[in-house]
């Protein structure tokens, strides 16, 4: 698997290349309004998601919130980069800056808390009774 991978991203590389080099630097988009509502509403629905989970205190979290921070940090770099010049732009990277990459961080150390959490839930129940290492009360 770790070759399938490795050689995927290998494959992308001409192909950004091509699309660097052939792509307009300007276009109109088709349905510009749904994809961008459609994502937002997605967004919300994982970030409710994560709420929800992380108040359970339940292990999916981690790849919720895994999926949330992704999320958060898509919508910061296309919607700098798609915001028009001046104001528009301006506000796009003010969103970015104080809500959106902030998000993303904070779900991101909620990820890394979440599989602390667990690999030492793993290792807890692994260790034999007998262990040393286990501590008895």
């Amino acid at each position: 698997m770790p070759r399938f991978y490795l050689l995927l991203a290998t494959l992308l590389i001409p192909w950004d290349c091509y699309l660097a080099a052939t792509l307009p630097a300007h276009s109109v988009a088709y349905h510009y309004r749904g994809a961008w509502v459609g994502f937002d509403v997605v967004l919300i629905l994982v970030l409710a998601r994560i709420g929800w989970l992380a108040a359970r205190r339940n292990p999916h979290v981690v790849l919720m919130a895994t999926a949330g921070g992704t999320m958060l940090c898509v919508d910061a770099w296309f919607d700098v980069l798609t915001a028009g010049p001046g104001w528009p732009r301006t506000q796009a990277i003010l969103l970015a800056v104080v809500l959106e990459l902030p998000g993303a961080v904070l779900c991101g150390v909620l990820a890394r808390r979440g599989m602390t959490a667990l690999l030492a839930r793993v290792e807890r129940t692994a260790r034999p009774h007998g262990d040393p290492g286990r501590r008895h009360d």
